[in-house]
């Protein structure tokens, strides 16, 4: 097995990699819809990329989980931690505790918007929870996609 193969084996298949973090407090949050557009939820629950084989070409932003252990892209018990927690990782929610802070998490998502790569329907989907009502959406020149709402 090659050194490679052993790496892509420590996967989970969480799909957390593939989730911008939003910042709620001091947690990396992220939202189970609001994803790159290339990945996919499979019936088991694990999560797969529809493009793996060639996703640096199509995906120029993805990361090999090196790169992503680097920049605290992983979950925080992420297995490419090497059995240590990262504090500044990533986590899920439980649906109570994500309720519970939809509405700070679309004031984030409209004041500093999401990368273009990410889904927009969860994004609009957790705006729209939390009361707002989706107007438009623009793309700036930074590659971050924002959402306008009716006041």
């Amino acid at each position: 097995m090659t050194k490679i193969e052993e790496e892509e084996n420590l996967c989970r298949r969480c799909g957390i990699s593939c989730h911008p973090a939003i910042q709620v407090g001091r947690l990396k949050v992220v939202l189970p819809d609001v994803h790159c557009r290339f990945l996919e939820r499979e019936e088991s629950g694990s999560y797969a990329c529809t493009v793996y084989e060639d996703r640096f070409e199509k995906a120029p932003w993805c990361l090999w989980a090196v790169e992503a252990k680097k920049d605290s892209m992983l979950s925080v018990d992420c297995p490419y931690h090497e059995g240590k927690r990262d504090p500044n990782g990533k986590s899920f929610l439980n649906e109570r505790l994500l309720q519970s802070v939809v509405g700070p998490i679309a004031v984030n998502l409209l004041e500093h918007g999401v990368p273009e790569w990410v889904t927009t329907k969860g994004v609009i989907n957790v705006i729209q929870g939390a009361g707002y009502r989706v107007t438009g959406e623009r793309l700036d020149p930074d590659g971050r996609r924002y959402f306008e709402v009716d006041d």
